[in-house]
């Protein structure tokens, strides 16, 4: 499944997060081998956890390695904010329609591993601050869901 992240370039970044394909045991061990990639996937996590969450996106992009952590990470602000452009002479041709449409796209990516059938993940707090706006209110709304119907969350905070 690919997100659009809005970034400064013209074109969209594009995130994949599909299912792992490595694990520590797969990363080479010669000398020349990456060896924050040879760390195990908890202590990864353990990093992208005291990102914030664009910077966690963009490093489980570095590679294949890392691609899957991102939805594995348990504390999730999810800002709107983080959808609009950086550079503030381009936020003004940004519709609340584009932004939402993204930020949706992402909800629903992060969030898509806590279905209630999936037992290896835990959101310990899930913020999200967003637009209040048709018809996105219905997409997030599911996903925040089954978010709650795992079980598995301590925090849910909205921010409109």
């Amino acid at each position: 499944m690919m997100i659009d992240c809005p970034s400064d370039s013209s074109t969209p970044d594009l995130i994949d997060f599909g299912s792992p394909s490595h694990t520590c045991a797969d990363v080479p061990k010669d000398q020349d081998a990456d060896r924050i990639s040879a760390l195990p996937d908890h202590i990864l996590l353990d990093i992208l956890e005291r990102l914030d969450l664009p910077a966690a996106l963009q490093a489980g992009t570095l590679s294949r390695r890392w691609a899957h952590l991102p939805r594995l990470l348990s504390d999730l602000l999810i800002d709107v904010a983080h959808f609009l452009p950086r550079d503030r002479s381009r936020r003004e041709h940004w519709a609340v329609d584009e932004i939402m449409t993204a930020y949706t796209r992402a909800v629903r990516s992060l969030l898509a591993s806590s279905s209630p059938t999936s037992d290896d993940r835990s959101i310990k707090r899930l913020h999200l601050s967003f637009y209040l706006t048709d018809p996105y209110l219905q997409s997030n709304g599911q996903a925040v869901g089954n978010v709650v119907e795992s079980g598995k969350t301590d925090s849910l905070e909205f921010t409109i």
